[in-house]
């Protein structure tokens, strides 16, 4: 998502995992804003109200306390430029490109053109866009480059003492003692991190490593004990950069935009990930980067101890838009499904609904939310409930998009955990509906989509959901109506669908432009000693006994390192 103010954000690139400095510049008059950068918000509201005066005064008062918030003088140098104070106005310009603040074209900025004549000014427009490319030996990057060397030294390390695979498991014998072994597999080591944040790299490919965040429990780490996991999306994806943010060897990488996400879990000893997106490589668009929540997650079970049934998936704006997008097109790795301010839409098209059944998905929605306003929350609940989705809107009144930076936030996402942690995920439950536009997103649990066959004519259970939204809100004013009509989903490509079930050995399955299908088989499904049944739109066609494939079932394990939904074989259909 990117936040745009015609006044003064128009070329802007922040440090990703920072939305909440972002988000602090187009604040409004709300009364419930109750947080620690009160004075920041209230400066910005005099300013908006054109007393420029009173907004120098408020932001020089929130510089006696707080003096590392890049965007926070960024405003703070608007104000000054505006009420003639050019000086103070270039002070803070600095200020905040040291802190990290990115401004690509800041000499379109209409807010200072008062400072085009001061010699000063052609440095400062270099500084913001040398701070925007990741040039600036900023802050950020400063201590980023120190964390980066430090970590990857670390990473390095715990990989070679650490990292647990199959060649720990005697896979000697027979493939059912071997599926009882992967089963109990639990050696897991102990290791002395970095304090309790672990700066990682993803490795998206040779050439790109993106940092993310893995936040350990508040208890002492148990290699013995299987630990949920969370993965906390952020937003702005549209302007995310590979620089880390400069405290992200400090208490404060877990705290701000984020604090409640990690109070909670926190509360429930969960292991956290904080990905981080770049504009290639995210969880929205393009589908480059799909991938890379779950290669970390992959890549964390081979190194600590996660409870494979208890993953689960949130975020905010962009992120919760990303964790809907997973529920979508690959929720085979989670229990369950959230967001803050979410707007559910798979970008990259094909947002199909009846996938949710297979899951759940909890939607924390506020009603002065231009990303998905309240008729359109309105809507997908009833929708979602007539389908018999597992789909929960918890909507408050008076708050913007923004609101993880208030407190307020707290207790609903206190509710969400609780909502969220009795939620298991069960690889094996009797009744799949998939659909897909493209095999790359063609599995669920035991049910793969191999090849589609979009020239057939559907069936009459394949439909297509879609519903128009109208008005929406002003991203600028979240008080302010917009005479707009948009629709909720986009269907750029045809799809197939399969309807699936299994009892007693018999799968059933119905399906709709699909050429071919893949089965996986777990001993918790079936019983081995007896006939496997399939039967495709009323046809049986495959009906034998079926005994582990060793093989299959060991580059099974290899491949996702899950220790419940081991397959030990499948039928191609």
């Amino acid at each position: 998502m990117f936040i745009y103010n015609a006044n003064v954000r128009i070329f802007v690139k922040n440090i990703a995992m920072r939305l909440f400095i972002i988000t602090l510049f187009l604040l409004p008059v709300i009364a419930v804003a109750q947080d620690h950068y009160a004075l920041i918000h209230k400066a910005d509201s005099f300013f908006q109200r054109k007393d420029y005066a009173m907004a120098v005064k408020l932001a020089d008062e929130f510089f006696t306390t707080d003096s590392s918030c890049d965007g926070c003088a960024y405003d703070a140098a608007t104000y000054n430029a505006w009420v003639g104070n050019k000086q103070k106005a270039i002070e803070y310009l600095r200020k905040a490109f040291y802190y990290g603040y990115g401004a690509g074209r800041l000499d379109l900025e209409t807010d200072f053109v008062s400072l085009h004549n001061e010699p000063e000014w052609p440095a400062l427009v270099q500084m913001g866009k040398d701070s925007y490319d990741g040039k600036l030996e900023n802050l950020p990057t400063i201590a980023g480059k120190a964390a980066r060397k430090k970590y990857m030294a670390w990473q390095k390390d715990w990989e070679t003492n650490n990292m647990a695979s199959f060649k720990d498991i005697d896979t000697n014998g027979t493939a059912a003692a071997v599926y009882k072994k992967l089963v109990a597999f639990n050696n897991y080591k102990p290791f002395t991190a970095i304090g309790r944040c672990l700066f990682l790299y993803y490795r998206a490919n040779d050439s790109v490593q993106i940092p993310y965040l893995v936040v350990l429990p508040s208890a002492q780490y148990n290699p013995a004990k299987k630990y949920p996991l969370l993965v906390v999306l952020h937003g702005a994806v549209g302007m995310a950069g590979t620089r880390p943010p400069y405290y992200i060897d400090s208490a404060g990488a877990i705290q701000s935009f984020h604090r409640h996400f990690n109070k909670y879990a926190a509360l429930h000893e969960m292991v956290t990930i904080y990905p981080v997106a770049t504009k290639q490589y995210n969880w929205m668009a393009p589908d480059d980067g799909f991938g890379e929540t779950p290669a970390i997650i992959n890549y964390l079970k081979h190194l600590m101890n996660i409870d494979d049934n208890s993953v689960y998936i949130t975020g905010h704006s962009n992120g919760a838009t990303g964790s809907f997008s997973y529920l979508m097109k690959a929720p085979s790795l989670f229990a369950a499904f959230s967001g803050m301010n979410t707007r559910p839409r798979v970008e990259t098209g094909g947002t199909f609904l009846p996938n949710a059944l297979n899951r759940s998905f909890y939607a924390i929605a506020t009603d002065k939310d231009y990303y998905f306003p309240p008729n359109g929350n309105d809507t997908l609940n009833k929708l979602a409930h007539d389908m018999g989705i597992d789909w929960t809107v918890d909507m408050h009144n008076g708050f913007p998009h923004w609101f993880p930076q208030f407190d307020a936030a707290d207790a609903p996402v206190g509710k969400m955990f609780d909502m969220m942690l009795v939620k298991k995920r069960n690889p094996f439950h009797t009744n799949i509906y998939w659909e897909c536009d493209d095999t790359t997103h063609g599995s669920c649990d035991w049910l793969q989509i191999t090849a589609l066959d979009t020239m057939q004519q559907p069936a009459s259970w394949h439909k297509q959901y879609n519903f128009a939204i109208h008005p929406w809100i002003s991203n600028e004013n979240p008080d302010s109506i917009l005479d707009i009509t948009k629709q909720a989903f986009n269907y750029p490509r045809r799809s197939g669908a399969v309807n699936a079930t299994y009892d007693s050995n018999v799968f059933t399955l119905e399906t709709s432009c699909v050429k071919n299908i893949r089965v996986l088989i777990s001993p918790p499904m079936v019983n081995l000693s007896k006939p496997v049944i399939v039967v495709i739109n009323g046809k049986t066609v495959f009906n034998k006994k079926l005994d582990y494939n060793k093989t299959f079932m060991l580059e099974n394990f290899v491949q996702n390192f899950d220790r419940v939904a081991i397959w030990v074989n499948y039928i191609d259909l």
